[in-house]
Protein backbone atom coordinates (compact mmCIF):
# COMPACT_ATOMS: atom_id res chain seq x y z
CA UNK A 1 0.00 0.00 0.00
CA UNK A 2 2.85 2.37 0.84
CA UNK A 3 4.54 1.65 -2.48
CA UNK A 4 1.34 2.34 -4.41
CA UNK A 5 0.89 5.63 -2.54
CA UNK A 6 4.44 6.73 -3.30
CA UNK A 7 4.16 5.86 -6.99
CA UNK A 8 0.71 7.37 -7.55
CA UNK A 9 1.54 10.40 -5.41
CA UNK A 10 4.76 11.05 -7.33
CA UNK A 11 2.94 10.81 -10.65
CA UNK A 12 0.18 13.10 -9.39
CA UNK A 13 2.60 15.74 -8.12
CA UNK A 14 4.62 15.52 -11.34
CA UNK A 15 1.49 16.08 -13.45
CA UNK A 16 0.34 18.99 -11.28
CA UNK A 17 3.78 20.64 -11.36
CA UNK A 18 4.02 20.17 -15.11
CA UNK A 19 0.56 21.45 -15.99
CA UNK A 20 0.07 24.13 -13.35
CA UNK A 21 3.71 25.19 -13.04
CA UNK A 22 3.03 28.55 -14.65
CA UNK A 23 0.33 29.39 -12.12
CA UNK A 24 2.49 28.21 -9.24
CA UNK A 25 5.33 30.34 -10.58
CA UNK A 26 3.28 33.54 -10.55
CA UNK A 27 2.08 32.75 -7.02
CA UNK A 28 5.60 32.05 -5.75
CA UNK A 29 7.08 35.08 -7.54
CA UNK A 30 4.49 37.43 -6.02
CA UNK A 31 4.91 35.87 -2.57
CA UNK A 32 8.71 35.91 -2.62
CA UNK A 33 9.71 38.95 -4.70
CA UNK A 34 13.46 38.29 -4.84
CA UNK A 35 12.95 35.07 -6.83
CA UNK A 36 12.94 35.55 -10.58
CA UNK A 37 9.85 33.87 -12.11
CA UNK A 38 11.84 32.38 -14.98
CA UNK A 39 14.10 30.46 -12.63
CA UNK A 40 11.16 29.32 -10.52
CA UNK A 41 9.40 27.92 -13.60
CA UNK A 42 12.61 26.20 -14.69
CA UNK A 43 12.97 24.60 -11.25
CA UNK A 44 9.33 23.45 -11.23
CA UNK A 45 9.69 21.95 -14.72
CA UNK A 46 12.86 20.10 -13.72
CA UNK A 47 11.16 18.81 -10.55
CA UNK A 48 8.26 17.52 -12.63
CA UNK A 49 10.58 15.70 -15.02
CA UNK A 50 12.66 14.33 -12.13
CA UNK A 51 9.54 12.89 -10.51
CA UNK A 52 8.59 11.23 -13.80
CA UNK A 53 12.06 9.66 -13.90
CA UNK A 54 11.78 8.57 -10.25
CA UNK A 55 8.58 6.55 -10.76
CA UNK A 56 9.97 3.80 -13.06
CA UNK A 57 13.12 3.59 -10.95
CA UNK A 58 11.13 3.10 -7.74
CA UNK A 59 8.70 0.71 -9.42
CA UNK A 60 11.53 -1.53 -10.60
CA UNK A 61 13.22 -1.36 -7.19
CA UNK A 62 9.92 -2.40 -5.57
CA UNK A 63 9.13 -5.13 -8.09
CA UNK A 64 9.35 -7.83 -5.41
CA UNK A 65 6.48 -6.16 -3.53
CA UNK A 66 4.41 -5.20 -6.57
CA UNK A 67 4.85 -8.03 -9.04
CA UNK A 68 5.73 -7.76 -12.71
CA UNK A 69 2.26 -6.88 -14.11
CA UNK A 70 1.89 -3.91 -11.76
CA UNK A 71 5.43 -2.69 -12.46
CA UNK A 72 4.72 -2.74 -16.19
CA UNK A 73 1.40 -0.95 -15.61
CA UNK A 74 3.05 1.79 -13.55
CA UNK A 75 5.82 2.26 -16.10
CA UNK A 76 3.38 2.48 -19.03
CA UNK A 77 1.14 4.91 -17.13
CA UNK A 78 4.19 7.00 -16.26
CA UNK A 79 5.35 7.10 -19.89
CA UNK A 80 1.93 8.16 -21.16
CA UNK A 81 1.58 10.90 -18.54
CA UNK A 82 5.20 11.99 -18.94
CA UNK A 83 4.99 12.53 -22.69
CA UNK A 84 2.03 14.88 -22.59
CA UNK A 85 2.93 16.71 -19.40
CA UNK A 86 6.62 17.16 -20.17
CA UNK A 87 5.97 18.43 -23.69
CA UNK A 88 3.48 20.94 -22.31
CA UNK A 89 5.74 22.14 -19.50
CA UNK A 90 8.78 22.42 -21.79
CA UNK A 91 6.65 24.31 -24.33
CA UNK A 92 5.53 26.77 -21.63
CA UNK A 93 9.11 27.08 -20.39
CA UNK A 94 10.35 27.82 -23.92
CA UNK A 95 7.71 30.53 -24.30
CA UNK A 96 8.79 32.11 -21.00
CA UNK A 97 12.46 32.02 -21.99
CA UNK A 98 11.54 33.79 -25.21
Amino acid sequence: MKTHSILLGSMGVAVLLGIFGQHATTFIATSIPFLHPLYVLTALTLCSIALFIFVPYYAVRSSAKLGTPLVITYILLDIVLCIGTSFWSIFVLAIWWG
